[in-house]
């Protein structure tokens, strides 16, 4: 149960810090120093010495060869476009709650899981109206959805 919870957190840290870094170094140019300081503290599977792998990189696609080689970019990210690469990572996290969800042996982890996928359910929300907005096509709006290419 506990290792459960804690994989989930600590997959969500690790993927937020992997975004927070790409986002900065690709629209911004930030530096390392600004960066660190956004980045969460916590580390799960991406270690500090990944972290400091990752920012020796100074622009965007170098950072993003950076990452393929860390547990997730190996794992899910590897075969996907700079672009969608914040999808795939809700999308990993989508995956391993619903599975979770179904197979789960305690409450906490059950709740976890549910809270996790009830986030990716307002995002996906979020996608929606903002697509609608910038009168987006429906197909257009449903590439930016997690969890309904099944």
């Amino acid at each position: 149960m506990r290792g459960d919870i804690l994989n989930s957190f600590g997959m969500d840290i690790d993927l937020e810090n992997l975004m927070i870094i790409l986002r900065l170094r690709k629209y911004f140019n930030a530096t390392n120093e600004y960066i660190r300081t956004l980045l969460l503290p916590y580390f799960y599977r991406l270690s500090k010495k990944d972290i400091d792998h990752i920012l020796e990189e100074t622009d965007a696609s170098e950072t993003m060869k950076a990452i393929f080689d860390t547990y997730y970019g190996r794992k899910s990210f590897k075969k996907h476009s700079f672009d969608f690469l914040e999808k795939y990572g809700l999308q990993a996290q989508y995956e391993y709650h619903k599975k979770i969800l179904m197979f789960a042996n305690s409450t906490p982890e059950l709740l976890t899981s549910y809270m996790q996928l009830k986030g990716i359910e307002l995002n996906n929300l979020i996608n929606i109206i903002e697509g609608i907005r910038y009168a987006l096509q429906p197909a257009e709006i449903g590439k930016l959805l997690i969890g309904m290419e099944e």
